[in-house]
């Protein structure tokens, strides 16, 4: 998969309305930081969901660093609860949200493939 803007947003439609250049520094950031040798055909996919992991937690700004949204109010009080990223493993930033969680299940399933290439 070409990594185009046009592409991103066919992925993710939901994106449709997002601006091209914001889109485009988040893939370029992100295709400089992951090896495509590593991820061979899933190398497009790994960019994009990390792309919009990193979009949705710029957007959500300074909660993004509180980690992983475990409950939440909405009955007329405003309150929010987050678990602490010091208090479990690293993977809970990427698993606030489903681009955050199919990153990792790219790079898991990749990791498992390391172990029986010789």
């Amino acid at each position: 998969m070409e990594l185009l803007t046009e592409n991103f947003k066919t992925l993710f439609p939901e994106f449709k309305d997002t601006d091209d250049k914001r889109i485009d520094f988040f893939i370029s950031l992100n295709s400089k930081k992951i090896n495509k040798n590593y991820f061979g055909k899933d190398y497009g996919l790994v960019v994009f969901n990390l792309s919009a992991h990193q979009m949705l937690c710029a957007d959500r700004g300074s909660s993004s660093n509180k980690g992983a949204l475990i409950s939440e109010n909405i009955a007329g009080v405003a309150s929010r609860t987050f678990q602490s990223i010091s208090a479990n493993n690293y993977d809970s930033y990427y698993a606030s949200t489903g681009y955050g969680i199919e990153y990792l299940r790219l790079r898991k399933e990749h990791a498992c493939m390391g172990w029986f290439v010789t």
